[in-house]
């Protein structure tokens, strides 16, 4: 039943428009300003502007500082909704994203892929160099949708930078042609590949 299930839940949403009245827009931008708040407070020069993977209030207050893959893109794609809503402006918009973009570029990789942790702000790997195919899939999604948000509204050094460096990121070696399926990902230090495959249903490896 699971592929049945999964092709009614993947099948396009009926063309409709919702329109908000005027409180519930309010209501939803405060709920969006708040969330960006995490960002706004923690994403600096200090970080590398990038963001840390969290941040602990209680019992005391601490910020985890280490980022991944899906911590850079999810925060990449915040800031262009933040700018989408109105939170921030053209100016902070263009120098978070470049400035994210450029910590990036500089880190080291694998094949152009990035490791699946990094500690703050210096962007040393933690740990093993294993590169998560899931982890790409989702920085490498969300660098998609950030250049089309950035070429559509003229912000087109940080698109290009988008589109460099989601182009450079070699996917071919994690995928196998016979078995038709993703690994789990490599060990950068030998090039070994994860003897574990994803399946094609329930998995997160469907985005890469």
């Amino acid at each position: 039943t699971f592929p049945l299930l999964g092709y009614l839940l993947s099948a396009p949403l009926p063309d409709r428009q919702v329109v908000l009245s005027q409180r519930e827009r309010e209501t939803v931008t405060g709920y969006a300003r708040d969330s960006w708040r995490f960002f706004n407070e923690t994403v600096n020069d200090k970080t590398g502007w990038l963001p840390p993977d969290n941040l602990q209030l209680s019992p005391a207050e601490s910020t985890a500082m280490r980022t991944s893959p899906t911590d850079i893109g999810l925060y990449l794609l915040s800031a262009a909704s933040a700018h989408a809503l109105g939170i921030i402006g053209s100016d902070e918009f263009a120098l978070r994203v470049n400035n994210a973009l450029d910590t990036v570029e500089a880190a080291p990789k694998y094949r152009g892929h990035l490791y699946n942790w990094y500690s703050l702000p210096d962007m040393t790997p933690i740990g093993e160099k294993f590169v998560s195919t899931v982890d790409s899939g989702n920085w490498c999604a969300c660098l998609v949708a950030l250049r089309e948000y950035c070429l559509e509204s003229g912000f087109f050094t940080s698109a290009e930078k988008c589109g460099r460096v989601y182009r450079g990121t070699d996917f071919s070696f994690l995928y196998s042609r016979r078995d038709k399926l993703f690994s789990l990902g490599c060990y950068a230090d030998t090039g070994r590949k994860s003897e574990i495959n994803y399946d094609l249903y329930m998995s997160e490896a469907r985005t890469a």
